[in-house]
């Protein structure tokens, strides 16, 4: 986003400094009306913009103007990998439940079926056990057991076993291929894959951003996952915690990886905590949940009815339609320094034309911002804008500029 900025700020000819909110969060509104961390300072007018990106909820939208949406941004659950091990249910997985089921009722279907031929075509009288003996027959047929074909049958039966065998035959071989796929890498167990997992086990607590857009969610829900969240905080299985608190490696390395908490957090910060744990160790131990929960588009915040946002609007919508945003936004996904046993290919070349691709993009879009924009502000104005994860990743992420800090662009 401090990208994005210095571009917005050479387009608009303005000036910055940021200012970081007291306790280090986003803020929400608290009973009493009174709004924390840089929704507060936006709302009170101590800045002129907060940079975010903030995502819209409908208490904000309330209290701040959004500017033009820059993505869409979901919430994953972030949790620590579990050691390979061997799964006593393993000869189970090479074919979906539903294949199973599917096969289960064959078995059961196709002797009734060939009960009701003989019934209807035959002219011999059929033993009790006429069911049982086919069945048995293909269930060996199923095992690939040796089946002898009886004189008596009649050519309908010889048919409905030859394409059992057809059918098996195939079955037996994706079997055979998926099993031995399986047992050449180890299982990791990868328990938590949306939020209903997390509820479901008694024995994980949950982390979530301090005076975030997923806390007001939990405070206003009224039913569903949400609201067993909020209620499970009388089993203290939830925690509030600030991003610098979170990142810390004792909660990383011995509450997260142990798998006793998980995070439950943004894409963002999520990818920057598993691109710098490759950057140190040279594997991750995290994974990311597959559900995307509660998407939210985000943006920058002003002042209500400032007239600095539609002049920003503009700007981020020229970044998101040339989608120079999503090309510097993919590169922070990787990560921040290669191990040192990293082989290095022609990816590097790949990378570097691409950046080179985005400056000459970029500059192109300026160039246009000054001829159309500028008029809007003068040389000289500054802007104050409030940011609050800054340096919180040393290697990567958010770097904001210190405290206070003052440029100026022309």
């Amino acid at each position: 986003m401090v990208i994005v900025l210095d571009y917005l700020a050479q387009g608009l000819n303005f000036s910055y400094t940021f200012v970081r909110p007291p306790d280090g969060t986003w803020g929400t509104k608290l009973k009493d009306g009174f709004w924390t961390g840089m929704m507060g300072q936006v709302y009170r007018k101590e800045v002129d913009i907060g940079l975010g990106p903030f995502a819209i909820g409908l208490l904000r939208v309330e209290a701040v103007d959004f500017s033009w949406p820059l993505y869409i941004e979901p919430v994953r659950v972030l949790a620590g990998r579990g050691l390979p091990e061997v799964d006593p249910w393993g000869f189970l997985f090479p074919l979906a439940p539903l294949v199973w089921v599917a096969i289960l009722m064959v078995l059961l279907l196709l002797p009734a079926f060939l009960l009701i031929l003989a019934a209807c075509l035959s002219h011999h009288t059929l033993k009790p056990d006429y069911m049982f003996t086919e069945m048995f027959v293909l269930t060996q047929v199923l095992l690939q057991q040796s089946v002898r074909v009886q004189k008596e049958w009649w050519w309908w039966q010889r048919v409905v076993v030859g394409m059992w065998m057809l059918v098996t035959v195939v079955l037996t071989k994706s079997y055979a291929g998926n099993l031995m796929s399986l047992l050449a890498v180890r299982y990791i167990p990868e328990p938590y894959q949306t939020l209903r997992d997390v509820l479901d086990d008694p024995n994980v607590i949950m982390i979530f951003q301090k005076n975030s857009i997923i806390c007001e969610a939990i405070n206003a829900a009224e039913s569903g996952v949400m609201k067993e969240v909020r209620d499970s905080q009388t089993d203290n299985r939830v925690e509030f915690l600030t991003v610098n608190q979170y990142v810390s490696e004792h909660v990383l390395n011995n509450e997260v990886k142990s798998g006793r908490k998980v995070i439950i957090e943004v894409d963002t910060i999520t990818n920057i905590i598993k691109g710098q744990e490759f950057s140190k160790t040279g594997s991750c131990d995290y994974y990311s949940s597959r559900e995307a929960i509660l998407p939210r588009s985000v943006g920058m915040i002003g002042h209500k009815d400032s007239p600095i946002v539609p002049s920003l609007s503009r700007g981020k919508q020229e970044l998101t339609e040339a989608n120079l945003y999503h090309c510097t936004e993919d590169t922070k996904t990787a990560p921040y320094t290669a191990p040192e046993k990293a082989n290095i290919t022609d990816r590097t070349k790949v990378l570097w034309e691409t950046r080179t691709n985005v400056i000459n993009r970029r500059n192109g879009i300026l160039e246009s911002w000054h001829k159309e924009l500028s008029p809007e502000f003068d040389e000289d104005d500054t802007i104050t804008s409030s940011s609050s994860i800054g340096n919180v990743f040393p290697n990567g992420g958010h770097q904001h500029p210190p405290m206070n800090s003052k440029s100026r662009m022309t």
